[in-house]
């Protein structure tokens, strides 16, 4: 096996990959119930552990498997934690794209057993209203209210519309019932 050429694609792809990573993090601190970041996330890191497992470079791939791991949890949970696992997983993010320049200057990812701990360790029991920030509320676009065009004049000019009168009257006395 020629491990020069796949080390040259495992770099390219883990380039690849953690951008893809750190976008679909980003996303989720933005809300943390994206399940679209969430299930991308979790493929990144998943392609990431797989590559790096078949080149026997164990402490990218033990990390990235954990990673897997929490990612598994929360995307059963339909959300992320925000306080502890968005945190958690940049830290990884960062671990990754380390041990990927170990790779990239000639030697092996170094394990970070403590990384590999907390990312292990089950998460905090935190209350569903911890887990899914409110997203910022974002008022809809109103549609334009239907209104009558002006009528032309001769010219094909539109008349200029009248201010509108502001009428203390109620909707009965303003518009009564036409006969018939």
């Amino acid at each position: 096996m020629d491990n020069a050429k796949y080390r040259t694609i495992f770099l390219e792809e883990c380039a690849d990959h953690l951008g893809e990573l750190s976008s679909g993090l980003f996303a989720l601190e933005k809300n943390p119930a994206e399940a679209e970041a969430l299930d991308l996330v979790f493929r990144m890191v998943h392609s990431i552990k797989g590559m790096a497992a078949s080149l026997d470079y164990g402490g990218c791939a033990d990390l990235a498997h954990k990673m897997e791991d929490r990612l598994g949890g929360y995307r059963s949970r339909g959300c992320i934690d925000d306080t502890e696992g968005l945190p958690l997983l940049f830290r990884g993010l960062s671990r990754l794209e380390l041990m990927v320049e170990e790779v990239r200057s000639g030697g092996l990812p170094t394990p970070d057993p403590e990384l590999e701990a907390a990312f292990a360790a089950p998460p905090s029991e935190v209350e569903d209203a911890a887990l899914v920030r409110p997203v910022e509320p974002t008022e809809a676009p109103r549609a334009p209210r239907a209104e009558p065009e002006p009528e032309a004049d001769a010219a094909g000019a539109h008349a200029p519309e009248a201010p509108a009168e502001v009428s203390s009257a109620s909707p009965a006395e303003a518009h009564p019932p036409k006969k018939a």
